[in-house]
């Protein structure tokens, strides 16, 4: 037979065995698991979710998240770590939220998010407030994060401003300062206060400093 032909014959048979192998049979997804942190939440705050899929080979690791019931709402539908900010509620409400393998749908975990009401009463509550970097030698931008239940607004001085809705902002600093968060409801503000350092009198142990140095009075 002419060789020509041979090579002709060989390559569309060549590439059709690349066609047919089959997937490599090691790469499967075995299992899914997640978590909620906290489980039980007041009205308008965050609970962290964090979800793994577990399997062998080169398996899809992707996760997909969605509320099944109770309101609120998450910072992504994908990805292993999201946010769940919970709606305001009048009554305790149990939030089912599925974390689902992207890789195999037949995957899934439910979790449930308890929220309970806010007291009609009760003023905003800031769990926490803070800053980081706290310190900064000479200057430049801090993130400002916080958790607040029960409030209708939020500002922090300084001239950041308004903040309702969020939970954290980026500023710039050039001096050290004191930032201020109010939360405000029909009831009534809360604060908390958080300071942020420019710039230090002090030097790490080992450095001298040279800048008032006078040799006619060193000893």
């Amino acid at each position: 037979m002419n060789k020509n032909w041979m090579k002709v014959l060989f390559i569309p048979l060549f590439a059709a065995t690349l066609v047919a192998c089959p997937p490599n049979v090691n790469d499967k997804i075995t299992g899914i698991d997640a978590t909620a942190t906290p489980a039980s939440i007041p009205s308008g705050s965050t609970s962290n979710l964090n979800a793994t899929v577990t399997g062998t080979g080169a398996f899809n690791s992707v996760v997909n998240w969605s509320i099944v019931s109770g309101g609120g709402s998450l910072s992504s539908n994908t990805g292993g770590s999201v946010t769940y900010t919970a709606p305001t509620v009048t009554v305790q409400t149990p939030v089912q939220i599925k974390a689902a393998s992207a890789g195999d749908s037949s995957f899934t975990k439910t979790l449930t998010v308890t929220v309970s009401p806010v007291a009609a009463t009760d003023k905003p509550v800031i769990s926490s407030f803070t800053a980081t970097p706290s310190t900064l030698p000479t200057g430049g931008s801090v993130l400002l994060a916080w958790n607040v239940t029960g409030a209708t607004s939020l500002s922090i001085d300084q001239s950041v401003g308004d903040v309702t809705g969020l939970t954290s902002k980026s500023v710039a600093v050039t001096t050290s300062k004191t930032f201020m968060l109010t939360a405000t409801n029909t009831n009534g503000s809360s604060t908390k206060t958080f300071d942020v350092t420019v710039g230090t009198s002090s030097l790490p142990s080992g450095v001298w400093d040279t800048s008032n140095w006078d040799a006619a009075t060193w000893q």
